[in-house]
């Protein structure tokens, strides 16, 4: 019995008996009650699914996240495939409908091009509902978008790589320090402090300081070049359900005016089918997660869309 798309109750035909499931925010069984009330389970869980029980008087069949565990392997089945809390790793590769290199991974996080690891080995900040856990490969991406971005224009542009690489990064470091404050800890921030690090080292410098412009001691205003690097308009997008895998739309955030041009991504969803819905101001992360989420709730939430979380977590109900 489910309430709320959470697992409540257990009816095992076979004796009759009913167990009330105890559950916590992963769909992990904690707790399990008879129909006595009497506590027959309880159990702590680490967080690649190893189990640290404390009472086993009934032997729940759903463990870790609310999934089926093999009595004889101790697999879990996530329904793409089986995965091993004993190893701390699936037992067999990911895999996409649609033939991919490397399904659901994201090359600039090193983390997701192994196919057997479980939710990039960030366990403590992802959950794999599926198998297939595309919110990972996903959340890494965005992390250092607002500074890839520039080098993917760069290179469309035809110009000469280095000097343009260099401009965008260096045009204003106090963007890139901002990314790297706020890039997950997928990989991202080693990303984006390392791309800076590297252009200095090439370019035989540091990170430019403000120079007076003159003998008051103002400081120089950026060419419009930096600036762009820096952000200007951001949009949120709604991507539609016939250029997506899932079959339902997607809402996305893009730092630039035009989403079409975003980053080139193998998650199945043509952003060039994208149309504008909002704008924010590319500088301000914040204000464009909250236009973004406001657009998720909008169009009926992640479950109704091929969105894969919530830009902004929401809040637990409080106890009653």
């Amino acid at each position: 019995m489910y309430f709320g798309g959470r697992r409540v109750a257990h009816r095992v035909v076979s004796g009759n008996s009913i167990y009330y499931y105890g559950e916590d925010f992963l769909g992990t069984s904690r707790q399990i009650f008879t129909s006595a009330s009497a506590l027959c389970y309880d159990a702590d869980f680490y967080p690649f699914g190893g189990e640290r029980a404390y009472t086993t008087t009934c032997t729940p069949t759903y463990k870790f996240e609310g999934k089926e565990r093999d009595s004889e392997t101790s697999n879990d089945d996530f329904g793409a495939r089986y995965y091993s809390s004993s190893f701390a790793r699936w037992t067999s590769p990911d895999w996409s409908a649609i033939p991919e290199p490397v399904p659901y991974a994201n090359l600039t996080n090193p983390q997701t091009l192994n196919l057997y690891a479980m939710v990039s080995d960030n366990a403590e900040t992802f959950a794999d509902l599926d198998g297939h856990c595309p919110a990972c490969a996903e959340e890494a991406t965005e992390a250092v978008e607002p500074v890839v971005e520039p080098i993917l224009a760069a290179a469309e542009e035809n110009s000469p790589m280095l000097q343009k690489v260099a401009d965008a990064l260096s045009a204003d470091f106090a963007s890139v320090d901002n990314a790297v404050t706020n890039a997950s800890n997928t990989g991202g921030k080693w990303i984006v402090a390392g791309l800076a690090a590297g252009l200095s080292a090439l370019k035989g410098d540091k990170a430019p300081a403000a120079k007076p412009d003159n003998a008051k001691g103002e400081e120089k205003t950026a060419e419009p070049e930096a600036q762009a690097a820096s952000g200007g308009k951001g949009t949120i997008y709604k991507v539609p359900g016939s250029a997506t895998r899932s079959g339902k739309p997607y809402i996305g955030r893009h730092n630039k005016p035009n989403p079409a041009k975003t980053r080139r991504s193998k998650d199945g969803r043509d952003r060039t089918k994208a149309k504008v819905v909002d704008t924010y101001d590319a500088n301000d992360v914040q204000e464009g997660k909250v236009k973004e989420q406001k657009h998720i709730d909008d169009n009926g939430g992640v479950l109704n869309l091929d969105n894969q979380r919530n830009e902004i977590k929401k809040k637990q109900d409080a106890p009653r």
